[in-house]
């Protein structure tokens, strides 16, 4: 089958090269899906390009569209400063309240790209401010990501639950949903434990933070330290933190209310009408952004993302138009049991998740696993929720965007240690994630 062994040597390449590289994996996708398609499957380019997810490309610019006018006019910032002054003074809240906000962020819509970009930094300050380690808060916002990422209303959830349909077979787009936010915040809780949130006070991690962090906040962050005139030489002495109490919430002006009512009313269309997501969000951005211009209002649109996901989508369409996807689920089907073969594909997608985009793994992952599913052995949903938790509990991989966001917020003299650490978790699970999931939830309807 020359075709199908080219088709996985170029689907291979495509991620290798993308994971090595500063190539979008999108941009790869669609070079590949050009070359197979006009010298090795006879298609022309009007047929490759009919594979163009035009549905997809609108999803992600209206959502991340709208959700980058928020973060131009301060709505994020609103949110979350509002969110951070309810722990009044208590340092063991933190670490929770950065993983509620963030979970519920990305469970409204925001891509877990954006949301760890909005959520990182501002965590991180906030950690800093009551002495607790940049890794613990990182890790909040990861899993608060992971945690929210497969929501009706996020992105991922969409494309994971349109995959399968698209297969055929009916899902349940709010067990995935309960099912990945309460593993993710299983794994929190485990994390804030491991890492002392217990016993976090003002002073109580302070000693434990230090070899994360150096004592002072990094300049920019919301909750940087204030220099005070010094007794020397009219110099800087120490820095005084900023304390919650001091730290001032924007105001509620009408930019920021119009864009909570948009953001609002995109949800209940989404949720309530049925009416289509992509095209509400793009719909609301517009508006908001003619009646308040800001000129980075399309600053935080993720066209990296949007290419990935379209180029790697139109790669899997031409690919399963030759039947190539069809063949090769049927092999991973056909290794053995219906459990070794889901757990094969689980831990494909942690693997290729930790170094590159969950978006991506999923568009490729999903699809392989329609045959798998078509077997009747296992529970479709069951199955999407293993290959979901596999592919988004890895990305503290520092390799991942997520993980990657998170090493940037940390302060700079401590980027390499976090760095580390991050990978060591996401290694441990590359292993302990596909194998959990699948035991969760594909093992009891075995049994049963």
């Amino acid at each position: 089958m020359p075709v199908d062994v080219l088709a996985v040597v170029v689907l291979l390449a495509v991620f290798l090269v993308g994971t090595i590289s500063t190539v979008n994996i999108g941009a790869l996708a669609l070079v590949g899906a050009f070359a197979l398609g006009l010298l090795v499957v006879d298609e022309d380019v009007p047929t490759i390009l009919s594979g163009f997810p035009a549905n997809y490309f609108i999803l992600l610019f209206g959502i991340t569209y709208l959700f980058s006018v928020a973060a131009a006019n301060g709505t994020t910032h609103w949110l979350v400063m509002s969110m951070a002054r309810l722990v009044r003074g208590n340092a063991k809240v933190v670490p929770l309240l950065l993983f509620l906000v963030t979970a519920a962020v990305t469970s409204a819509g925001a891509p877990g790209q954006a949301a760890a970009g909005i959520m990182a930094p501002i965590g991180i300050s906030l950690a800093r401010e009551f002495g607790i380690r940049p890794l613990l808060a990182g890790l909040m916002v990861v899993t608060g990501v992971g945690a929210g990422t497969f929501s009706p209303l996020s992105t991922l959830g969409i494309i994971a639950n349109e995959s399968v349909e698209q297969g055929g077979f009916d899902v349940s787009p709010i067990t995935l949903w309960l099912a990945t936010l309460a593993f993710n915040l299983v794994l929190a809780v485990v994390v804030y434990l491991v890492l002392g949130g217990l016993r976090a006070t003002r002073d109580g991690l302070a000693a434990a933070a230090r070899e994360d962090q150096p004592t002072s906040s990094g300049a920019g962050s919301p909750l940087e330290s204030e220099p005070v005139p010094g007794p020397s030489s009219g110099g800087v002495a120490t820095a005084v933190p900023t304390t919650l109490a001091t730290l001032e919430r924007p105001a509620l002006d009408p930019a920021r209310i119009t864009t909570l009512v948009a953001i609002a009313l995109v949800a209940l269309g989404a949720l309530v009408f049925d009416l289509d997501i992509g095209m509400l969000a793009v719909v609301a951005a517009v508006l908001v952004h003619v009646v308040f211009p800001r000129e980075e209002s399309t600053a935080h649109i993720s066209w990296n993302v949007i290419l990935l996901v379209c180029g790697l989508i139109t790669l899997i369409e031409l690919l399963d138009r030759a039947g190539t996807i069809g063949r090769i689920g049927e092999g991973v089907a056909g290794v053995g049991a219906p459990l070794v073969s889901a757990l094969l594909l689980c831990g494909v997608a942690a693997l290729v998740s930790a170094f590159a985009s969950s978006t991506g793994v999923i568009g490729a992952i999903v699809p392989l696993a329609i045959p798998l599913m078509a077997m009747g052995n296992l529970s479709p949903t069951g199955l999407l929720i293993a290959i979901a938790l596999s592919a988004t509990v890895v990305d503290a991989s520092p390799f991942s965007s997520v993980g990657a966001l998170v090493v940037a917020s940390a302060p700079e003299d401590q980027q390499r240690s976090v760095s580390r650490k991050l990978l060591v978790f996401g290694l441990v699970m590359i292993v302990a994630a596909p194998v959990a999931s699948v035991l969760l939830f594909l093992l009891p309807a075995q049994l049963g």
